[in-house]
């Protein structure tokens, strides 16, 4: 999805009562929540920021999780994955890793950074994987779990 359908997405979407914009988005066909704080009053059109911002952050959902990935893979192995694969997830490689996690939420703040929330599925019990990101897409820490 660009920026110009994001665009025509988020105008279809109402504010809440604190100037919040909320919805369903989609990535690669799956659904996915993005959740925008109130713009600062210096941002003129907003929901083209919105869609703009929100276009490099999905573009850049590859590499965030290999970046998920280099920061958890290792975890996950070994405190979370069960030798019995009756009993659990067994340990994983690096591809199989990151091929369980997809995009479940954005969520953008007043300043425009971000955090991207990964559903991991049964990997974490049930936890989700974020990564944040600073107002220049920076990574900003490491990926860690939530939920």
């Amino acid at each position: 999805m660009n920026a110009a359908e994001l665009r025509a997405q988020l105008d279809r979407l109402q504010p809440d009562a604190s100037g919040a914009v909320r919805g369903e988005f989609q990535f690669h066909g799956r659904p996915f929540f993005a959740s925008f704080d109130p713009a600062p009053p210096s941002i003129v059109e907003p929901n083209a920021a919105r869609a703009a911002l929100l276009a490099s952050i999905l573009s850049r959902v590859p590499e965030s999780i290999e970046r998920c990935a280099d920061d958890l893979l290792e975890v996950y192995n070994s405190a979370w994955a069960d030798e019995d694969p009756d009993e659990g997830t067994p340990p994983m490689d690096r591809e199989a890793f990151m091929g369980s996690l997809s995009l479940s939420s954005v969520l953008v703040v007043d300043d425009f950074s971000a955090t991207i929330v990964f559903d991991a599925g049964d990997l974490f019990a049930g936890h989700f994987v974020t990564l944040s990101l600073d107002r220049a897409l920076n990574v900003h820490g490491r990926a860690s779990l939530w939920g």
